[in-house]
């Protein structure tokens, strides 16, 4: 970066100028619950960063003994006893923590700490931010003699027992559903060695385990479902459903890494999915909802593309409701009991009990959500107003019955091959037809969502 300064009278220029090198990184992201600490890692663990502003003494890593049942035998530690620099601040920051999906979200973390004397405090602050460190919330604080968990020391101290460290539960809910950065700040006031350990982001959100097929790009030779949308490289990074309409409730907006979509087999993402936790009495009630990623066998997995999907809800029972952009929705006929462990909830499985009637399509001993809501009002139509049909022609010029589209990401895309056809072999037309009966024309099919 250079800056410049253009001054009326000036009689020297070249020193008019002045250049600074400036480095721009991407925060890493990691997701929720996240656990670490410096048993086996450097320093600084991957995705962390170490704030050292005099690039002096800071955070290293020290070895302890007789607490391994506490801590291990390796710590973070920082040396205030050698250094006097009072209200120099050094900073241990965590990588981007995805809460997305999480309800009640603890941070949890130890520290240990004797102090010189009264005369000499150190401190230490812990503080998030939501906004990748533009503002910071602070959720502990402490100087002196409040930071202590033994007594004075007038020599270098170590911990030498569990019984010096101090167990922290910051409640961090204030941020559910956010991304978040974490930075420990140890304040130096020339007293003595401060110490941290075992830091974890707990995730808090119920999580469901969830599969299911969509009749689209499903194929009865393999059992498993076209991923396309994803060679093609047309999934968007961003759920589609909030742009589409579809209403949110503490979701909305979830994004997945590039990393994630180059993935390819089985565990290959399809496209984005919506789920519900609707209420277990009054069903036609959503009380939360995320958007997810649907893989190749039928796996339903958060973000990440491997976790199971964590929802902003407390333990108990919900009904649970699946939608697509152009399939039917579907729901579980019962409540379904849900916590921090994940349930394993099967919509493939014709055994599984749906509300309503014919909820999903039977095809080779599988239960499928049905394809073809081109128009996303919930029914299936061949013909006649509002039908599925005509959005197909009219998206490829309404002239030619021929035409094909440009490859894409497309809500007329039935069979989610990528293009959409009117007529030919793989056209987008014919499913629906199927779908609402095969031989009568004017049939329809309803969404059995309350």
């Amino acid at each position: 970066m250079t800056a410049r300064t253009n001054l009326a009278g000036d009689q020297y220029v070249p020193n008019d100028a002045a250049a600074s090198s400036i480095t721009l990184t991407t925060p890493s992201s990691a997701a929720s619950t996240y656990t670490t600490n410096v048993e086996s890692t450097p320093p600084i663990p991957a995705g962390w960063l170490l704030e050292n502003p005099d690039n002096g003494t800071t955070w290293v890593t020290r070895a302890v003994s007789a607490q391994e049942s506490c801590v291990g035998a390796r710590v973070w530690g920082i040396d205030n006893y050698s250094v006097s620099a009072p209200g120099q601040e050094d900073r241990l920051v965590t990588p981007r923590i995805d809460l997305s999906g999480s309800a009640g979200t603890r941070l949890k973390y130890k520290h240990a700490y004797s102090g010189y004397s009264s005369a000499y405090p150190d401190g230490m602050r812990v503080e998030v931010s939501g906004d990748c460190g533009l503002t910071w919330t602070t959720t502990f604080q402490a100087t002196g003699a409040a930071l202590q968990t033994t007594g004075y020391v007038t020599s270098a101290w170590t911990p030498t027992a569990c019984s010096q460290w101090q167990q922290h539960d910051d409640d961090l809910s204030a941020f559910d559903g956010q991304q978040v950065i974490v930075r420990f700040v140890n304040i130096n006031g020339y007293g003595n060695w401060l110490h941290l350990d075992d830091v974890v982001i707990e995730r808090n959100g119920v999580r469901v385990a969830l599969k299911l097929l969509l009749d689209g790009p499903y194929d009865e030779v393999t059992d498993i479902m076209s991923d396309a949308l994803r060679s093609g490289s047309h999934i968007p990074s961003t759920e589609p459903y909030t742009g589409l309409g579809f209403q949110q409730y503490f979701g909305g907006g979830e994004t997945v890494a590039p990393a994630v979509l180059v993935q390819s087999g089985n565990n290959a993402i399809v496209d984005w999915v919506m789920l519900e936790l609707r209420d277990a009495t009054s069903p036609s009630t959503v009380l939360a909802t995320r958007s997810a990623l649907l893989q190749r066998d039928g796996d339903v997995v958060d973000i990440d593309g491997d976790s199971p999907v964590s929802f902003r809800a407390g333990n108990g029972n919900y009904r649970i409701a699946v939608k697509h952009r152009n399939h039917l929705g579907a729901m579980t006929a019962a409540p379904q009991a849900l916590s921090t462990t994940p349930a394993s909830i099967d919509f493939s499985n014709p055994a599984l009990s749906m509300h309503g009637t014919d909820a999903r399509r039977l095809r080779d001993g599988k239960a499928l959500l049905w394809s073809g809501d081109v128009s996303r009002d919930g029914i299936l139509r061949y013909t006649g107003e509002d039908n599925d049909r005509d959005p197909i022609l009219l998206s490829i010029g309404g002239n030619v019955p021929t035409a094909l589209s440009a490859p894409g990401y497309h809500q007329a895309d039935v069979n989610m091959d990528g293009i959409f056809r009117y007529t030919g072999e793989n056209n987008d037309r014919d499913p629906i037809l199927v779908n609402v009966g095969g031989s009568v024309p004017t049939n329809t099919r309803t969404q059995q969502l309350p």
